[in-house]
Formats: C-alpha cells, sequence, structure tokens
C-alpha cells in the first residue's frame, strides 16, 4: 500500500532528532515541515502553506499546514524531564488538532504525538470546561470602569508529559493521528 504525503509527514516528524534543537520547538517544527514537504517535491505557496500562530500567539494552533485541500492543526508542547503541560486558554478538545510532545532532558528524551480528542478523559474535559465557564462569567461580569477582576484562563494539566511518551496507549494514540491524517 502506498503511503499518503501526510504519513509520510508524521513518519518524518516521529523519525526526527528533536533533541538538537533549541526551545522554539513550533519554529523547529515549521522548518521540519517545510524541508520535508520541499524535498518532495513540493513548492510553499502553490502545493502548501504553513502558518505560524494563525489565530494569535495565546490561541492555538500553533501551527496550520494547508495540504492537498486540507487543513491541519499542530499544538507544540514541550517539558523537561518531568514538567506538566500548559495551555493558554485553550481545552483540549475534540477538534482533530495533532499535538506534538518533546521531552528532553537527563531523565527523559522522547518525542511522541497524539489527538486532542486523546490528551484528556471526557471527565477531565467536562470539569475543565466548568471551571473555565466561571472564568468566563467573571471576566463578563465586571462593570465598574476603575477597577475590576481580570481573570485568565491558563490550562494546567498536572500529569507529567512522561505520560505521554512512556504510557501503555502511546501506539494507540499515535495511530488515532495516522487514522485521522488520512481519512476523506
Amino acid at each position: 500500500m502506498r503511503k499518503s504525503i501526510q504519513t509520510k509527514l508524521i513518519d518524518y516528524l516521529k523519525l526526527y532528532d528533536w533533541q538538537t534543537m533549541g526551545n522554539d520547538f513550533d519554529w523547529e517544527v515549521i522548518k521540519v515541515i517545510t524541508k520535508f514537504l520541499e524535498s518532495k517535491g513540493l513548492k510553499e505557496g502553490t502545493n502548501f502553506n504553513v502558518y505560524h500562530e494563525p489565530n494569535g500567539g495565546h490561541s492555538y494552533p500553533d501551527i496550520q499546514l494547508d495540504l492537498n485541500g486540507k487543513s491541519f492543526y499542530f499544538e507544540c508542547k514541550t517539558g523537561k524531564n518531568d514538567s506538566s503541560i500548559m495551555h493558554n486558554n485553550t481545552i483540549p478538545g475534540d477538534d482533530g488538532v495533532i499535538y506534538l510532545i518533546r521531552t528532553y532532558g537527563p531523565k527523559s528524551k522522547d518525542f511522541t504525538f497524539m489527538l486532542d480528542k486523546d490528551m484528556l478523559s471526557k471527565s477531565e474535559r467536562s470539569s475543565l470546561q466548568l471551571q473555565k465557564h466561571y472564568i468566563d462569567m467573571i471576566n463578563t461580569n465586571n462593570s465598574y470602569d476603575h477597577c475590576f477582576v481580570y481573570a485568565r484562563t491558563m490550562i494546567y494539566i498536572p500529569t507529567s508529559v512522561t505520560k505521554y511518551t512512556k504510557d501503555y496507549r502511546r501506539l494507540k494514540r499515535e495511530s488515532n493521528v495516522y487514522e485521522f491524517i488520512n481519512k476523506d
């Protein structure tokens, strides 16, 4: 069976040596995606487009890739050793965003990927959505001109990033990405 360009791209991302790169993970991913697609004879602006932070710096996704008439969205998360993952204002949902997760440091060096729907359980997502709703209500009901409470939504997932790289469900989560990118 012939592999799609999307499958080859994810394979390439999986095998890339992420430990040699700097701290700007999302910019490095853009360089790797662009280099890979150009190596396949595709030309940016004609066959594909890559956008960094298409919805602004504190909104997701980090990267939008338009390829073969489809858009793919990537959110880049990185953590040292057993650190946790932070999200700016966005709860991982069921939107088809591909999370690229890199760990680094002396204890753990790894890379994995998954769909947003596989990051949290339904009950975890519901709990976070309820909390976000209350924060949004606080921000909406500020009726004073000279002072008010500004609550910024930061989503903190206290689970170590190694949960995603060392967990027994890793292969299933990665295969879900392949299924997603190849569906019509």
